[in-house]
């Protein structure tokens, strides 16, 4: 769906305008609102001792200054200034309840350091995606314009159709991908195949399943109606062949869906983890089921 309002967060202890930059496109691009929140944690929390008077006039300042830094930040990147929030409070749990409070559709946040998403991955993040309601947007690439070419990587399972549409609609003129990937059959039947002690055409029978699955995500690209889609059926570790595919195409969006299992909390699938250690480009994390 098109983004209706976006909620940009900014880790104050390690400033990146890349976030905000890309959420204040987003939100012209899309005609959407946009919040941007950066989260303190409370002074109790940080300097233990203190009595309640010096730590209400520690907290103030502290808001205070935070608030022109943000504010600042906001400046930089043509982003919106009067809606820039300061709160105090645990990072992941006040962002998510943030985004509920304004029914924003998309969370963006920041991925620091120089190995792609470790940080992403890290506590606040992790706990964002696991609280927020909504898709989150990790920002790591220093790309300016609009996205010109996503990978959304696809299951069979109707989950699917969501991916795709939210990819499309976060970035309506780049060039589609999908992939899918299918582990090698002897992977999974070894041990079978030693019992039966005879061959079995493990060729043929992995056509007919990279055809079957071809077919099945031409229903899903035609069910989603998000225009010309490339496909993509590898054979290997799904990480691995995506990551590699990302390379290949040059994709500056990677499109996911969370992992998660029926009437579950959001928990981060273990093929999604691992893309996203390593992965260069934005990313972005659909909320599925």
């Amino acid at each position: 769906m098109t983004s209706h309002h976006i909620l940009a967060t900014v880790d104050l202890l390690h400033p990146d305008t890349r976030p905000l930059a890309a959420a204040s496109q987003l939100a012209r691009q899309h005609r959407a609102a946009m919040t941007t929140l950066a989260v303190l944690e409370p002074v109790s929390a940080l300097f233990g001792g203190l009595d309640t008077i010096r730590e209400a006039d520690f907290e103030a300042e502290m808001l205070s200054n935070a608030r022109e830094e943000l504010k600042t930040l906001c400046r930089k990147v043509k982003a919106p200034v009067d809606s820039a929030v300061v709160e105090l409070g645990n990072k992941s749990a006040t962002i998510a309840s943030m985004a509920r409070r304004l029914k924003a559709d998309l969370i963006v946040v920041g991925a620091h350091g120089f190995h792609g998403f470790e940080y992403f991955l890290g506590t606040t993040a992790t706990g964002v995606l696991h609280a927020a309601h909504c898709n989150v947007l990790g920002v790591r690439s220093d790309r300016s314009g609009k996205y010109q070419c996503l990978l959304a990587a696809l299951d069979a399972e109707s989950s699917s159709i969501d991916v795709l549409r939210e990819a499309r609609a976060l970035a309506p003129g780049a060039q589609l991908h999908a992939i899918h990937v299918m582990k090698p059959l002897l992977a999974g039947y070894s041990s079978a195949i030693a019992d039966l002690n005879q061959e079995l055409p493990v060729d043929s029978i992995e056509g007919r399943l990279r055809g079957e699955l071809g077919e099945r995500m031409e229903q899903l690209i035609n069910q989603a109606d998000v225009g010309d889609v490339t496909v993509h059926i590898r054979q290997g570790t799904p990480s691995k062949e995506i990551k590699r595919l990302l390379q290949e195409l040059g994709a500056d969006l990677a499109a996911m869906g969370s992992g998660q299992p029926a009437g579950s909390g959001w928990l981060i699938g273990s093929t999604t983890q691992n893309v996203l250690h390593g992965c260069d480009c934005d990313a972005l994390i659909v909320r599925t089921g």
